[in-house]
């Protein structure tokens, strides 16, 4: 079992997705792949039973946000799993904590 952490706003535009997400049950990149390849090896790299969770922008400075925790359920990763015709892989979301977000901390 991996842990797995994921943003939730597409690349231009301002609105969080991450309550989208979890209403859907996905997780999803909104970068093409030939934008940001490495973030497709990660997606194809989570397994069913892996733990995800979505966070705010992480920056050393500041307290890490988790919005959601969840697990992975599917290894397929399509348009059909996605959402607004970006792809994505199914999640049953756990703890939905995006009306009250969690902040971890720097230990």
């Amino acid at each position: 079992m991996a842990v797995w952490g994921i943003g939730a706003y597409y690349p231009g535009e301002q609105e969080d997705k991450a309550k989208q997400f979890v209403e859907k049950g996905r997780i999803i990149i909104g970068y093409g792949e030939e934008e940001h390849p490495d973030y497709y090896v990660m997606l194809r790299s989570i397994k069913p039973g892996d733990i995800v969770f979505i966070k705010s922008r992480f920056m050393l400075n500041k307290p890490m946000r988790i919005k959601a925790i969840g697990i992975a359920v599917d290894y397929q990763i399509s348009e059909e799993n996605g959402m607004d015709n970006r792809l994505g892989m199914k999640v049953n979301w756990i703890k939905d904590l995006t009306d009250q977000p969690i902040d971890i901390e720097k230990g």
